[in-house]
């Protein structure tokens, strides 16, 4: 129910920072259908970011007086030097299919492990979806009229980062609270592993840092959704921009990024917080924010300058 809005650009490649909704692309988990609009959309985000791309690739040949310039895809020219760079990411705890520049990355928050490329720059990018949710959340959710894009329709590929629901994070935050009221010397910091709360921090941390590689280093266009769009999107897309960009690490970013990210695209304040005295349903209280501005603060004490 929200469709993909850009909401950061790339100066320097053009790449862009996507933002929607899950797609509402099943019945009753049990036929998939395609809204041809919404591919549409997406196809023409994709093909002007390689246009930008492929734009200044040229405009560096130029400038460099040499590499051979061929015609590349969306109409444009793209430079082809003696060597292609080849660049291996590895991230732990892939769910989804192989992304090199054919497709690149992955989650952080699993078991297994992949190593993906980045091909040459000159190629024109693939776009990568980062869902936030498991393999079992989007199943879960198709029953309820939502799911997944297609890879091959919406030619991209797609990364699940396994991130905790609202109803996991609030029970966490429960524990927490209980821990901090009622600790006991010496086994404080045991207790609190078994919270969970700083697994699902790290989490976030790692999954905002896959979108950072895949559209500022990797060079390509990233759509981030959950099922909403106003939980884990936010929370994901924030912290992403918060590393992307400096001036969201000033007081004055800082308060522009909350009130795009947050308000205008519908998180709901008063319900997660507890605020709202029309909310009477205690299971949508979760501290997603709170949870949010916990990473801020790892990020300031880990990078302070």
């Amino acid at each position: 129910k929200r469709f993909p809005s850009v909401v950061w650009r790339d100066k320097r490649t053009g790449m862009v920072l996507i933002r929607s909704s899950q797609p509402m692309s099943s019945f009753l988990g049990l036929s998939y259908f395609t809204n041809h609009a919404d591919v549409s959309l997406i196809e023409e985000i994709v093909n002007a970011c390689n246009g930008d791309l492929f734009a200044k690739l040229q405009e560096e040949q130029r400038q460099s007086g040499h590499g051979n310039v061929v015609s590349g895809r969306c109409g444009h020219e793209s430079s082809q030097g003696g060597n292609s760079n080849t660049r291996s990411l590895k991230v732990d705890g892939a769910q989804g299919s192989p992304l090199s520049d054919t497709s690149p990355v992955t989650n952080g928050c699993g078991e297994s492990s992949r190593t993906f490329s980045c091909g040459d720059s000159n190629v024109p990018k693939k776009l990568a979806i980062v869902d936030c949710r498991s393999l079992a959340g989007v199943w879960g959710n198709s029953f309820k009229g939502g799911g997944t894009e297609d890879e091959v329709v919406y030619k991209c590929n797609i990364v699940h980062l396994d991130l905790a629901n609202i109803h996991t994070v609030r029970d966490s935050f429960h524990k927490l609270r209980a821990l901090c009221h009622s600790c006991v010397e010496g086994t404080f910091f045991k207790n609190l592993t078994g919270c969970m709360w700083l697994t699902y921090i790290s989490a976030l941390l790692r999954g905002a840092n896959i979108v950072v590689e895949l559209l500022y280093v990797m060079k390509r266009p990233v759509l981030v959704h959950c099922s909403d769009g106003w939980d884990r999107t936010s929370q994901i897309v924030s912290l992403s921009e918060l590393m992307m960009d400096s001036y969201y690490r000033t007081l004055q970013g800082f308060q522009v990024l909350v009130e795009r990210e947050w308000l205008h695209f519908g998180h709901k304040f008063g319900e997660r917080g507890g605020h709202d005295p029309n909310c009477s349903d205690m299971n949508q209280i979760s501290p997603v924010f709170l949870q949010f501005l916990d990473c801020v603060h790892q990020l300031i004490l880990q990078y302070p300058a």
